[in-house]
């Protein structure tokens, strides 16, 4: 949010940028926001952010835990099907350059290294936050999640739904969530791996 060009202050804040703020802040009186209030409101923001710890986290009971990926090779230690290796370096690329992205389907026999692999793209990019949930959260409305994450428009994330049973999970939700009647915001792309 920004202060108008006259010093009147902001009349208005998006009711969505309450959800960045810490329970505890305190929203000024005032009817108009000026610039200190605002730096206020940038700096709680700031400091509630869940993400600013490292760039992987698991998603569990809609809480967010920072996760040690420490024995993750680089990329470039990646070797065969020179045609998955581009097609991933080129999902990647684009969704850390802002380029609209539709969700990923990994699907391969165990111990192939799709986790592996998707960590590694993933965390190859400075700009890129991996969230791991659950996957059975496929099974539950992920619009909740989603919001939350599309309000720290300043990061990208990466939602990645591993080691999930396509013909056991109850796709309901995913259908209505992704792409039917709720679209994935810019910084936020799905990729499954089963």
């Amino acid at each position: 949010p920004g202060v108008s060009p006259k010093g009147g202050g902001l009349g208005r804040v998006n009711p969505a940028v309450f959800g960045l703020l810490p329970a505890s802040f305190k929203t000024p009186a005032r009817t108009r926001l000026v610039e200190s209030a605002l730096e206020g409101m940038r700096a709680a923001a700031a400091m509630s952010d869940p993400f600013k710890e490292g760039r992987a986290f698991r998603h569990v009971d809609g809480k967010f835990f920072p996760a040690s990926l420490s024995s993750i090779r680089p990329v470039e230690k990646f070797y065969g099907y020179p045609e998955a290796r581009s097609y991933f370096r080129r999902f990647f690329d684009d969704f850390s350059r802002g380029a609209a992205s539709v969700p990923l389907l990994i699907s391969s026999l165990p111990g192939l290294g799709k986790t592996h692999f998707t960590v590694s793209h993933a965390l190859a990019h400075d700009n890129l936050v991996l969230i791991l949930p659950s996957p059975s959260d496929l099974e539950g409305p992920l619009e909740p999640l989603i919001r939350r994450l599309s309000l720290r428009k300043n990061r990208r994330f990466v939602l990645f739904f591993d080691d999930i049973n396509v013909e056991s999970i109850d796709w309901y939700h995913y259908r209505t969530n992704v792409g039917g009647i709720f679209a994935l915001p810019p910084n936020v792309t799905i990729v499954a791996a089963s």
